[in-house]
């Protein structure tokens, strides 16, 4: 069966799913590390609604423009034929277009996907006309963005996944690309080891960059590194991993800072009683007070805690945040 479409552009038959490049890195693929399990339960239910857009590949079969999802989840079907538009003779840049705006129309692209369609097109078009798609995407048009794009397709694999489920801050990212290329491989190992949140990511990346320049060779060439390497390998839950990871860089990069906070906490432990007072500080130094926090069920309960803490001798030697800052000058 052929039909011709309204604008005469593209042919509708019946073609085996064999023929079809399934090609997850292809000229018009713009679809990373998608969920395929409610995709698959529709086409149970109901079929293909709006069949995939192919063009042909020259005497090798097909090639995907529009589809890559429907047509993956197909072969896990075991769907032999399918019924699908084919476009003939057109240009790589209109078929990209094409498959471009067919998505931009359904759902919101990740990361990494904006980044291969970024790619893709600046190797088609001029850099103004990609700047046009960079808009639309809710990129900064520029060619700092485009460089940025072209670096973070060719990320490892399983690094670029979490970024295209958002478990990276773009902060982290555009700071990944200051960093030495050993730096850079021994971040990508961590991170995809440990679930680290992305205040620590940032944290992490900004003071591994800054040891790096502070001491004039790559991060990973540290001994600081290898104990990090040690610890992200422990059998230890990964939350306390990440802490010690943390502490450990802290303390190398602010040895002062981290001394002073050594210091309060030893005061905390004096002060501080089970379930019922809490005393914090700033762990960088950046206020000068302390806060103190006291649980009660009552009014009642609040006088005995409040006596508890009056009585105890070590209350009157808590000296002035200052006196501790001052060992946390950096």
């Amino acid at each position: 069966m052929t039909l011709i479409d309204p604008l005469g552009k593209k042919l509708f038959e019946t073609i085996r799913l064999p023929e079809i490049s399934l090609d997850f890195d292809g000229p018009y693929t713009m679809s990373y590390s998608f969920c395929i399990e409610k995709l698959l339960s529709s086409l149970k239910e109901v079929g293909i609604l709006n069949p995939p857009v192919l063009t042909t590949k020259g005497q090798r079969g097909y090639e995907i423009v529009c589809g890559l999802r429907r047509i993956s989840a197909l072969k896990l079907l075991g769907i032999d034929k399918i019924n699908a538009w084919i476009i003939h003779d057109e240009d790589p840049f209109t078929l990209l277009k094409t498959n471009f705006y067919d998505n931009l129309a359904t759902r919101d692209f990740n990361l990494v996907e904006k980044a291969m369609i970024i790619k893709r097109l600046d190797a088609l078009v001029p850099k103004e006309e990609t700047f046009q798609f960079l808009s639309l995407l809710n990129l900064k048009p520029d060619l700092e963005t485009i460089d940025f794009c072209k670096w973070l397709t060719a990320l490892p694999e399983g690094f670029k996944v979490l970024i295209a489920h958002d478990q990276l801050s773009l902060k982290s990212l555009k700071t990944l690309r200051a960093l030495l290329t050993d730096d850079l491989s021994f971040v990508i190992d961590i991170f995809t080891r440990l679930k680290m949140s992305k205040g620590y990511q940032d944290e992490f990346i900004e003071t591994i960059l800054d040891i790096s320049l502070i001491r004039g060779q790559p991060f990973s060439s540290l001994p600081l590194a290898l104990k990090i390497q040690e610890i992200s390998l422990s059998n230890q839950p990964g939350p306390q991993r990440i802490g010690e990871i943390i502490r450990s860089i802290r303390e190398y990069r602010y040895p002062k800072v981290s001394s002073a906070y050594e210091s309060f906490k030893r005061l905390k432990k004096d002060i501080e009683t089970k379930d019922a007072v809490t005393l914090e500080i700033n762990p960088s130094f950046e206020e000068n007070h302390y806060n103190l926090r006291i649980r009660f069920r009552d009014g009642i309960d609040l006088k005995e805690k409040l006596k508890l803490l009056m009585e105890n001798p070590k209350v009157e030697s808590i000296p002035e945040l200052a006196e501790l800052s001052q060992k946390a000058v950096r």
